[in-house]
């Protein structure tokens, strides 16, 4: 049984001897196969998922192959900062399970504001709705550009990564694999390029044999083929038709989200711009309009903060400011219009 498993699964149940880098907000760390921590040259990860400068790139290959000449050629799995993996609850037909990583990947721009070829993702089926012909499903998926472009530095170094481990509380890591569908793409590729030659040759041999009665054979063969790939297409034209039915809802969420200001930039922002000795009690926002009460020791601290952030604009006490006698704290109220980043 062990044999008739796929490479890939077999080289991923093996205990890891690769390297295990810890791409997180504090800084870039290798971990050698017998547990040596090597702290890398370069900065931290930006908030913004800003990349890597050309100036860092290098040193940061210089000091990669060195570890390589040094320990060997071996696979990696990065382990970037948790905050960076995004996950939504996806609703799509029953029919679309037999081929999940496919309507996924032809869906993302939709369902996500990046494409397929900008995330790395996963997916996890959370229920099925038989009743209804819905497929519940859990997708997961980290930007690449919150690897700052450290992907193309480790295969110049010749490390490979191999997946994507992000620490979370609960059942245990998430994996992400980053080779399973670019074997997937390779194989496919293959199988085109040799059914391409096969095609080819036969065509040749039609032509310059039997021109007359093979041609013939061919029209029969190709008319069996259709027929063939006729169904599934159908089927995929169903299940599009299926999912643009679902999709206006969604584009007009985007919509104003796009108009108003996306309440998760707005989140990222506040929690930014506020610092520690801050505290929320409330939080509203309408038509573009921002209100946040709560306390802090420095009141004035919290709106000019949100001063300098572009998100917030026009930031104002929207009530009096009272202090509070037991702790030394502050009662605030301020508003602020909400603008697009």
């Amino acid at each position: 049984m062990h044999d008739l498993l796929p490479a890939w699964l077999i080289r991923e149940s093996r205990a890891f001897d690769g390297y295990m880098i810890d791409y997180l907000p504090d800084g870039v760390m290798l971990r050698l196969p017998d547990g040596t921590a090597v702290s890398l040259p370069g900065p931290a990860p930006q908030v913004d998922g800003g990349g890597i400068p050309a100036a860092d790139q290098s040193t940061l290959h210089d000091a990669l192959t060195a570890i390589v000449a040094t320990h060997g050629r071996r696979e990696v799995i990065l382990r970037p900062n948790p905050t960076m993996l995004l996950e939504r609850e996806v609703i799509l037909p029953t029919a679309a399970e037999h081929s999940l990583d496919h309507v996924l990947v032809y869906e993302m721009d939709r369902l996500t504001p990046f494409a397929a070829a900008d995330v790395v993702f996963g997916a996890r089926i959370m229920r099925r709705d038989m009743a209804a012909g819905r497929l519940h499903v859990c997708l997961s998926l980290v930007p690449t550009a919150a690897l700052g472009g450290l992907l193309p530095v480790l295969r110049s170094a010749g490390m490979e990564p191999l997946a994507l481990e992000i620490l979370r509380p609960g059942p245990g890591p998430l994996h992400l694999s980053l080779t399973q569908r670019r074997s997937m793409a390779q194989r496919r590729a293959r199988h085109l390029l040799t059914g391409a030659a096969a095609i080819c040759g036969g065509l040749a041999v039609v032509a310059l044999v039997l021109p007359f009665a093979l041609q013939s054979v061919a029209y029969a063969r190709l008319d069996r083929r259709m027929a063939s790939v006729r169904a599934p297409a159908l089927a995929a034209t169903r299940i599009r038709q299926d999912i643009q039915g679902e999709a206006a809802g969604r584009n007009l969420i985007r919509a104003e989200q796009q108009r108003l200001g996306n309440p998760l930039v707005i989140l990222g922002a506040l929690t930014t711009a506020l610092s520690d000795d801050t505290y929320l009690t409330d939080l509203s926002l309408q038509q573009g309009r921002l209100l946040i009460s709560g306390q802090s020791h420095a009141t004035t601290a919290v709106i000019q903060a949100m001063n300098a952030d572009p998100v917030f604009m026009a930031p104002s006490f929207a009530a009096p400011v009272t202090r509070s006698s037991d702790r030394g704290y502050s009662q605030f109220s301020i508003q602020a219009t909400v603008g697009k980043r």
